[in-house]
């Protein structure tokens, strides 16, 4: 029943821990990973476009999308697994 997640997130697990990794990228989070610990996470991209006009269309869609992501990311926190600090 849980085969995905034991090949594909319980055994990267397993071997972060037993050769001292401290992270783990399990992708794209969604819903059924944020229920399971792996919890969303920002993350910096740096890029550089020859033509100017890409490049500012390219930054547009990217501050739209970051607006999205932001609030996908505090939907997921309230899927977490672990306890807060709060209670």
């Amino acid at each position: 029943k849980f085969l995905y997640f034991e090949a594909t997130f319980y055994q990267a697990i397993d071997y972060a821990l037993a050769h001292g990794q401290k992270f783990v990228d399990a992708g794209p989070i969604g819903q059924q990973k944020a229920a399971r610990g792996f919890l969303p996470a920002d993350v910096c991209h740096a890029h550089w476009f020859r033509n100017p006009g890409f490049g500012d269309l390219i930054s547009e869609g990217l501050e739209k999308k970051s607006r999205v992501i932001g609030q996908e990311q505090a939907t997921l926190m309230q899927s977490s697994p672990y306890r807060s600090e709060s209670g």
